[in-house]
This record gives structure tokens, C-alpha cells and sequence, in this order.
């Protein structure tokens, strides 16, 4: 089975990452620990921006997307119940198109990614990437959503 596990620097990508590590997955399985990266900068900023420092910029996100991906995949390959062949890719690119091109180009069986729980509203401004995913993905998709914290009455 080919995995893909889609994942940025938050709580919901850390639950995916927990989800995929503790399941059995079939003999021979691989997962593809994958994070995107861009540039992002409000309308402002780029007139004020020379090339050096977009470069700069580019090239700080670029090693934090990998120490990211490798940091989760040396958690996936500590797992007592992963037996998975681990694999990790950083892109430049807006997340959801990554993660959906990627899927495709490696035959991925399964997508693995994790949402940030967004209100509808928060939805509308910021869009979803778990959403843009599971209607355009070439596979099936798991979409790990983090536990809450249940509030006690008073």
C-alpha cells in the first residue's frame, strides 16, 4: 500500500502523524512523509522585497520544511507497530495542489492529513486544505481530525 501522509507544523499534522504510526498497515507498505512550502507574503511586502531576500526567505522555509519532514519520519521509523518503508519530500507550492499532484504522480492508494478543525467562516477566508483534498484526490483520503478537550459543566 502507498501512503501519502500530508503534514505541517501543527497539532492536527502531529495527530495524522500518531494515527499512521500506531495502525498495522500491510507488509511492504510505504508512506511518503510529504510538507509544502511558499512564499508567503501579503501584497505589501514584495515591492519592498529585493531577489536576495526572497532567496533568503525561500531557503529558511525550504530547511524548516525538512527538518519537519525528517524529524517525522525518524518518529514513524521509532514506532514499535511501523513496519512501513518511510520516504520524505518537501515542494514549493500551495499545500493542497502538493499534496494532490504528488498523490497522482506516485500512485498513492491512501492520502493521510490532518484538519485544523476550522469554523465555516474561518473556512471561507482561509479556505481548507482537507476539504480541497478529499474532493479532488485521485485515492481515498483520511482526514484525522484532533481530539478535543471536553469542557466540564460548572
Amino acid at each position: 500500500m502507498k501512503i501519502l501522509l500530508a503534514i505541517d507544523d501543527s497539532s492536527s499534522s502531529r495527530a495524522a502523524l500518531k494515527e499512521v504510526a500506531n495502525r498495522a498497515w500491510p507488509k511492504g507498505s510505504t508512506v511518503l512523509i510529504l510538507t509544502a512550502y511558499d512564499l508567503q507574503l501579503g501584497p505589501m511586502a514584495k515591492p519592498w522585497l529585493f531577489a536576495h531576500d526572497e532567496e533568503r526567505i525561500l531557503k529558511a522555509q525550504r530547511d524548516q520544511a525538512q527538518r519537519l519532514v525528517e524529524d517525522a519520519a525518524t518518529k514513524l521509523r521509532a514506532s514499535a507497530k511501523s513496519q512501513l518503508r518511510v520516504k520524505t519530500k518537501t515542494v514549493q507550492g500551495r499545500a493542497e495542489r502538493s499534496i494532490l499532484e504528488e498523490a497522482d504522480r506516485a500512485s498513492s492508494d491512501l492520502i493521510v492529513l490532518g484538519s485544523h478543525g476550522h469554523t465555516a467562516w474561518e473556512r471561507l477566508i482561509l479556505g481548507s486544505t482537507a476539504h480541497t483534498v478529499a474532493l479532488h484526490a485521485p485515492c481515498s483520503v483520511e482526514i484525522i481530525r484532533r481530539r478535543r478537550r471536553k469542557h466540564s459543566k460548572r
